[in-house]
């Protein structure tokens, strides 16, 4: 052959590699007819590693060796290496014209991000962000990166991106409608801002403890907690949004710093609250060392780009996890029983770090859950520590009994404090919850693909496991205050039986257990508080449900005996086949947070403060509880008088404003300071077919009023300006000389006992608590507006 022929027979092969090249993945390509709710384009991503992160954006495009997407997203875990990926994007002849739509990296974790936007072989979009970077540069104000996209038919998108840095390399990509991505933007952003909620109450409730006692453990768990919340501020992107946009010195440093410091401080926390000085002097010694090294880490952080401290988190992260483990570990096996919580609180911070360890070396997938583990775990860690405080505070004050009428004192002021910080807490985070709930309650009638509908459906569950825990805490506050109220209404015994009959037996059924209930009564109708008796019923059959693992679970109700001509003593018993209470144990099952296996390796979880309510409740209904004796099971009995109502009588209803056909198609009146809380209560209504007028307070309130009639109002009570209470009186003061009423409800997070009493004695005429059910608004509905 030629020199020619050869010269020309390269380049013929050199095109012809250059096609197959091309060829190889540019056929690979998603087709878009429409842009509907969220779609997952990760299958069609390729990939290539740059180890020298030398590559340019025209010798990729020319690369032979891409590697196809084989997993549900990429994730190369940490990494050092640069990454280069390629995603072709195409639309049908029939795709809706003119659609705006987003692209998205579902991460916030990329130091450094360059993409190119190619349509039709033209480059419109060209963008240089990252952690590293200014947040003003970024094509869309939010955590993650996400860019616009403007589609239309027969469009070709060709997209590559550039990412590099010291982080965890995860790329799980989407292309969203508008109105979705703001959905999941509110649902996460609610998500987010609980937990930091949550967080920043703890930390000053704690903070409010330490100026009380003086003891050292509360300032470092105020100081552990402030620095994870800047930690979880700095990870998830919002402190890069909100706090330090274009400061590149403290966003090449504030991650590693916080992250330092909170070890540091945690280290501190476990020192004095174990006192490991006095009970572990070698652990004690190898955290001064440790922390030492954080110290000097830190500084150097400060000192110096991040780059050179950053791989120190992980080695000194592993040494901080053994010391916390192996403290743990001895104060339990010693007997330490305030380490109970300590060692539940940070099971489950390091089994978040574990997960997100897992994730970032590649080992698990990314989604919500394993991305935010951390923040899960750190959140459930903050609350059971806060517990471990509080219980610690009731070890001392046993141990000191015999201390000085002063000391006893203090105590008693610190109790008082806690028992206000649960009313308090509970207001605060039933207010977000309702959020939550509300919100997720509205997903969950629109139509989502299986994978979000589980994953919906699971945070549902949660947050209403999470609301039954905050009341479970708030009564036993209330019992342990003395401020339980328990009210007198005429209710149907049998209906509330056999509404909890219904729902134990599908528990049951749940566990392939057997639920059988008896009811022998000669009168159904009752003078008392329905709620607080079915609260104590449900923790007693809870429990059975909970420690039967065959057999079955029985509820005896009879009227035993006449106590009076108008009172009847009720006997009821809860039977089950489960493991038992051996007998030296009965009598210390009533105490807070006790419970018989303590041990980490038992099979029943719980706060341990059920039976302590139950008996709290059955006390102030004058009540009594006792153990029967069983060969087999439990079998706990319950003698309560209740005083027997006569049928309810005819009453005459109340004049409403206008006429009742007209008042039907009025609107109603949502009056709320919370926004997330007045858009969930108007969007439930609204799925009512109820038109809905809003006001942030109560003047707004009764400035509304001034120029629309209403149906209904919808009172929440602690509002700036004007509360619910003084709004409510004004509005019943210009009624007196019309003779008209206006329905109130009120919708508060206020869930004391006393709470309802004091709304309906202020004019209100209903009371529904938050979180709200869609179900609680629709009968309140029908009973206060005319159909």
């Amino acid at each position: 052959m030629t020199p020619l022929g050869t010269v020309l027979g390269g380049i013929l092969f050199f095109f012809i590699s250059l096609l197959q090249a091309a060829t190889s993945y540019a056929d690979d390509y998603i087709v878009l007819d429409d842009v509907q709710g969220k779609i997952d384009v990760n299958k069609y991503l390729f990939f290539k590693e740059d180890p020298l992160n030398s590559l340019s954006l025209s010798e990729f495009k020319n690369s032979t060796t891409l590697t196809r997407l084989k997993k549900q997203s990429f994730n190369a875990g940490f990494s050092s290496s640069g990454w280069w990926f390629y995603l072709n994007i195409k639309t049908s002849p029939q795709f809706k014209n003119n659609t705006s739509s987003f692209f998205e990296l579902h991460t916030r974790y990329l130091d450094y991000l360059d993409i190119w936007i190619y349509r039709n072989n033209t480059l419109i979009q060209s963008s240089k962000t990252g952690l590293q970077r200014p947040f003003s540069q970024r094509a869309y104000e939010a955590p993650n990166f996400i860019f616009p996209l403007e589609l239309d038919a027969n469009d070709n998108f060709e997209i590559y991106m550039h990412a590099w840095g010291n982080t965890t390399f995860t790329m799980p990509l989407a292309i969203w409608e508008p109105e979705a991505l703001h959905k999941r933007e509110i649902k996460e952003q609610t998500i987010f801002g609980m937990y930091y909620g949550i967080t920043i109450v703890m930390a000053f409730y704690n903070l409010f403890i330490f100026v009380s006692t003086k003891d050292r453990s509360y300032i470092y768990y105020v100081g552990y907690v402030c620095f994870l919340l800047l930690f979880q501020v700095a990870i998830t992107g919002f402190g890069h949004q909100y706090l330090w946009r274009d400061n590149l010195w403290i966003l090449d440093r504030i991650t590693t710093f916080s992250a330092f410091s909170a070890l540091i401080l945690g280290l501190s926390f476990t020192r004095y609250f174990l006192h490991t000085k006095e009970n572990s002097p070698k652990i004690n010694t190898t955290i001064f060392i440790t922390q030492g090294i954080g110290i000097v880490i830190c500084i150097a952080c400060i000192i110096s780009p991040s780059a050179s401290t950053h791989n120190l988190q992980f080695p000194f992260s592993y040494a901080w996890i053994t010391i916390i483990v192996f403290a743990t570990a001895k104060a339990l096996l010693s007997g330490y029983r305030t380490a109970r919580f300590f060692a539940l609180g940070w099971f489950f911070m390091i089994a978040g770090v574990a997960i997100k360890a897992l994730v970032t070396n590649g080992d698990l997938p990314t989604n919500f859950f394993t991305i935010y583990s951390v923040m899960i775990g750190s959140c459930i860690e903050v609350v059971l520590l806060s517990i471990a405080l509080a219980d610690r505070i009731n070890g001392l004050n046993q141990d000191n009994r015999g201390l000085q009428q002063e000391k006893y004192s203090l105590l008693k002021e610190s109790s008082q404090l806690k028992d206000q910080f649960l009313a308090t807490i509970s207001h605060e985070l039933r207010t977000p919850m309702n959020g939550v709930e509300g919100s997720l309650r509205l997903i969950e009638h629109e139509r989502l693909p299986p994978d979000i509908r589980f994953y919906v459906d699971t945070a549902s569950r949660s947050a209403q496991e999470m609301t039954a825990l905050i009341d479970r805490i708030l009564h036993f506050s209330e019992v342990q205050s003395g401020t339980l109220v328990i009210a007198s209404n005429p209710f149907d015994l049998d209906k509330c039986l056999r509404k909890l009959a219904s729902t134990f037996k599908q528990h049951c059924e749940d566990k392939d257990l057997q639920f059988n209930s008896s009811f022998a009564m000669t009168n159904h109708l009752f003078n008392g508080d329905v709620e607080k008796f079915s609260e104590l019923l449900t923790i007693i059959l809870d429990n059975a449900v909970k420690f039967t693992l065959a057999g079955s679970i029985t509820l005896y109700v009879t009227e035993r005996a006449e106590l009076s001509p108008s009172q009847s003593l009720l006997k009821i018993n809860i039977v089950d086949t489960g493991v038992g209470i051996p007998e030296r144990e009965s009598s210390a099952l009533f105490d807070p947070f006790y419970q018989v296996d303590n041990s980490f390796s038992r099979c029943y979880s719980g706060l341990g403060i059920g039976l302590a309510i139950a008996k709290g409740l059955l006390s102030s209904m004058e009540g009594e509880m006792s153990f029967v004796p069983s060969q087999q099971g439990t079998n706990i009995e319950l003698l309560l008088p209740l005083e027997r109502a006569l049928p309810p009588s005819p009453q005459t209803p109340k004049i409403l404003i206008d006429s009742p056909g007209h008042q039907c198609h009025l609107p109603m009146l949502v009056v709320e300071d919370n926004p997330v809380n007045q858009i969930v209560l108007t969007r439930i209504l609204e799925k009512l077919d109820v038109v809905v007028l809003t006001a942030e307070n109560g003047r707004k309130a009764l400035e509304v009023l001034a120029e629309h009639q209403v149906s209904v109002i919808f009172m929440d009570c602690q509002m700036p300006l004007m509360d619910g209470f003084e709004t409510t009186r004004a509005i019943r003061a210009t009624e007196q000389s019309s003779g008209a009423h206006l329905p109130i409800i009120a919708v508060t997070a206020n869930a004391m006992s006393a709470d309802k009493q004091r709304c309906l004695d202020s004019g209100m005429d209903d009371y529904l608590k938050k979180p709200i059910k869609p179900s609680s608004i629709k009968t309140v509905i029908e009973k206060w507006r005319p159909s």
